[in-house]
This record gives C-alpha cells, structure tokens and sequence, in this order.
C-alpha cells in the first residue's frame, strides 16, 4: 500500500489510491497525480516555498511542527504546552480523550480549524482548477488554514468578525469566490427577514427590509380599517385593496425569497467593507482580533427590540385609525381563530 493512499492531490482535491501514479515534490515534498503536475507545470506550493513548508498528512506546516495544537476557536497553530491560543486566547487545555468523549474529532480532523470542517479548498484548487466539475470542494479536501485567503482577506480575520456560524458563512463566502455566484441559500434570512439584518449587524439593509415589511402591510392595514368602519376608508372600493393585499402578500414572498436567497452576498459584501477598515488602522495581531470581534459578530438585541418595536407600530397603526365596529371586528377574528 502506498504511504499517500487516502491522502489529497493538492491540484484535483482527488484522494490518492495504491492504482495511481504519484510524484513528489523535491522542495516541500507534496504528492502530485504526475498527470497534475504535468499540466500545471510546477509544485501546486510553487509561491510557498520560500516559506520553507514541509508536506505532513495533507498540510504545508513548518518543519518540527506536526504535533502543534489548533485552536478551535480560530484554527492558530500554537506549542503542544500552551494553555490559550495566541491569537484569540480561546483555551487550549482539552484533552484528546476529552475531545473523543464529546464527540470532537480526533487526531488529524482535530488539528483542523474548526471553520474548515467539511468539505474545503485551497488556494491552489482555486488556480488549479479540478479533475471533477460535480463541486469545486472536494469532500476531505485541502485544509483551509488561517492564512488562506478570500476575496485579499485572511481566513483568521473573516472568522474573528463572523464569530457565530464561521464555518457555514467561510464555505459560502468560497463558493462565491470561485463561483462568481452571489446566491446563497439562508434559510434564517428567508424566516427572519429584516430582523436577520439586524442580528448581523447590517442596520441599513435591516431598516430598507422593515419599511418593505410595513409597505406591504398597508392593504391588509386599510381592510382591517374598512371592516371596523373607519372614517378613512368611507369612500373606498374594498375589492380593489382585496386585490392589492393579494397581489402585496405575493410581493412579500418575493422580498422573503429575495432574503433567503442573496442575505449572505450581502453580509459578505458589510462584512469584507468592515474588515478592510479595521485591518486599515490595526495591525495584525491578538489586538485586531478583539477589534474584528467586536464590530463584527451578532447583536441579538437588536433584532428582538426591533421586532417589538414593529409589532407595536403595527398594532398602533390598527387601532389608531379603527372604527366604531372594532370589538365587533376583533370577537369575529376570535372567533374564526378558535374555529381554527
């Protein structure tokens, strides 16, 4: 059996079987397919180089180094006896057997950033290209570690400003790299809506989302009205605002689906403006990682006041402008709901 066999070409992300022919690297001793190295002319690790990487179980680490911790907060390699992480200070002291009994990975899958769990890409795979178009990121495939970039920025600092759901958000923002895509399914901003906005921390967008919200709202709003008899509706044709509530609650879906479908184009775009800002001013360091987590990250308050604050404008605007018939109107709603 071959000493590469179930490990990845850095060129194909295909795992190397005892049938295929192999070459190595003579700098850093990564295997290549020969067929991969042929047509890309040169090592994958080519500009790395210099760097002085040696090739250990499918990762470029520095010599002397395979036995080194990660992070799991940030995926920062640090010596097998320290006790937090010297990027972001996260604790370093589980044990294996601890890790196993909680059901963490072990072993080479435990030395992973915990935001390149799953299926990942490297820089190479980006210029390289794949044997396979089925995905761009073959499953088990180079880890992504925290220098690698996306979009000119590093892993370690979209993961410091993330904070919540990093490894879900790196994997889309990649896809949107290589792919040029800007559709990302999201399954929280199609539920949530604006209020999704307001939970990431994009307040411009939250507020653009609230006031389509409350646009769409105004024919069910100027019904409600009709039905209770108010003096604002006295001259109203109600089967036309029928047929605008109907054609509006379509037009919500729209603006739902539209959420779900391009919130995280969005965040990428907030979330890379933020970064290059703060990396502007702040030079690398545990001191940009406390800065990115504190501008970037979620803000849960925020959606929750603003829910409320929806709800009560809403139902101020209901009964503000009711009619006289507004009990009436509210016992038959009561009544159909318990129906229900």
């Amino acid at each position: 059996m071959s000493k590469y066999s179930g490990f990845h070409c850095p060129v194909c992300g295909s795992v190397f079987t005892d049938q295929d022919d192999i070459v190595v690297c003579p700098d850093c001793g990564t295997p290549h397919h020969r067929e991969c190295w042929t047509r890309l002319g040169h090592c994958a690790y080519q500009d790395r180089h210099k760097e002085n990487l040696e090739w250990h179980e499918d990762r470029l680490i520095q010599p002397g180094t395979a036995q080194q911790t990660a992070c799991p907060a940030c995926g920062t390699r640090n010596r097998p006896d320290a006790a937090s992480c010297v990027h972001c200070g996260a604790p370093l002291g589980q044990s294996q057997e601890q890790g196993q009994s909680q059901g963490q990975p072990s072993g080479q899958e435990a030395q992973r950033p915990r935001y390149a769990a799953g299926p990942q890409v490297s820089r190479s795979h980006q210029s390289a290209g794949s044997r396979t178009a089925a995905s761009p990121f073959p499953p088990n495939s180079q880890v992504v570690s925290p220098e690698d970039e996306i979009g000119g920025i590093k892993s370690k600092d979209w993961a410091s400003f993330v904070r919540r759901s990093v490894p879900y958000y790196l994997m889309r923002f990649f896809q949107m790299e290589l792919g040029g895509s800007k559709i990302a399914v999201s399954l929280s901003a199609f539920i949530f809506g604006a209020y999704y906005f307001f939970y990431r921390k994009m307040y411009r967008l939250a507020l653009i989302f609230c006031g389509a919200d409350l646009l769409l709202t105004v024919p069910s709003l100027v019904l409600f009205w009709y039905d209770t008899g108010s003096f604002l509706t006295t001259n109203i044709d109600p089967q036309i605002w029928i047929t605008l509530g109907t054609i509006c609650a379509y037009l919500d879906w729209g603006v739902r689906l539209a959420a779900g479908l391009f919130a995280v184009y969005f965040y990428k775009k907030h979330a890379a403006r933020a970064i290059q800002q703060v990396c502007a001013v702040t030079p690398e360091g545990p001191e940009r990682s406390l800065r990115l987590s504190a501008v970037g990250g979620v803000n849960l308050p925020a959606s929750i006041v603003a829910a409320l604050v929806m709800t009560a404008l809403l139902c101020a605007l209901m009964f503000a402008f009711a009619g006289p018939k507004l009990m009436e109107v509210l016992q038959l709603y009561a009544a159909q709901m318990y129906a229900l």
